[in-house]
């Protein structure tokens, strides 16, 4: 039997969170909408945070630490950004810089309380992010009807529940305050993110191209009335000719 191995499995999680948001910003390089890139960045950003836990025992404290730790929270705060974007609703982006140094002040200052209120705030905080994330995209799917939202929303959902129940457990002291504490919790949570990683950025990229494809048919749909428009009233025209050249007829 293979043994599952915690940090390689964070490190292929993270590779595929850099990698896949790299080519949908590429594929979708033509937006005029503002959205595409706060959300690859967010994968970006996501993904080295990943890579940084991964790499957590060759790595000093400040890298593993808090700066991976503030790379989760930043990107997930980013792609939350992007869907407030496509919701009509942007978010300041320097509340967004005060929020990751506020994570990132209060992380440390837990640090000389204990262990396990540290990785509660880190855990929670960054559950609750992709709580909310995951129900800005159940927005996106109520006003647009987007099949894609709603698979976007589902799995950031169930990530932000898997995390918030680890940090639960580690709270009641039955498991170790540690991301690369190997349980099944643990497992299920890395999972979860490989998935994220998938149908995350799939599923932003159909909210993009569904929102095209119904933005060209709205805009078809317009040309087309335009045009009948403007060929109903070149038949009135012709037949108040008709009508014009009746009636002097007639006085003739």
């Amino acid at each position: 039997m293979i043994a599952f191995d915690l940090p390689t499995a964070y490190f292929i999680a993270g590779i595929l969170y850099v990698v896949m948001p790299i080519t949908v910003g590429l594929l979708l390089r033509k937006d005029s909408t503002g959205t595409v890139l706060p959300w690859c960045a967010g994968g970006v950003v996501f993904g080295m945070s990943l890579v940084l836990l991964g790499s957590r025992k060759h790595l000093p404290y400040w890298a593993s630490y808090p700066l991976a730790n503030g790379l989760l929270f930043a990107g997930t705060a980013l792609r939350a950004t992007a869907l407030r974007l496509a919701l009509g609703r942007p978010l300041h982006k320097r509340w967004l810089a005060l929020a990751c140094v506020a994570f990132v002040g209060v992380y440390e200052s837990l640090n000389a309380v204990s262990p396990i209120a540290r990785f509660i705030w880190g855990s929670g905080v960054a559950s609750a992010t992709l709580i909310w994330l995951g129900f800005l995209a159940k927005d996106v799917h109520r006003r647009d009807q987007s099949f894609s939202a709603i698979w976007v929303s589902r799995v950031y959902l169930a990530l932000g529940g898997v995390l918030a129940l680890r940090a639960l457990i580690a709270a009641t002291g039955w498991e170790d305050p540690d991301v690369l504490s190997l349980n099944p919790l643990s497992v299920l949570m890395v999972l979860f993110g490989v998935l994220a990683a998938i149908v995350g950025n799939l599923g932003f990229m159909g909210i993009f191209l569904e929102r095209l494809s119904r933005t060209n048919l709205e805009q078809a749909t317009q040309q087309a009335r335009q045009e009948e428009a403007a060929r109903l009233g070149d038949q009135i025209a012709q037949l108040d000719r008709r009508r014009s050249v009746g009636e002097i007829a007639a006085s003739l």
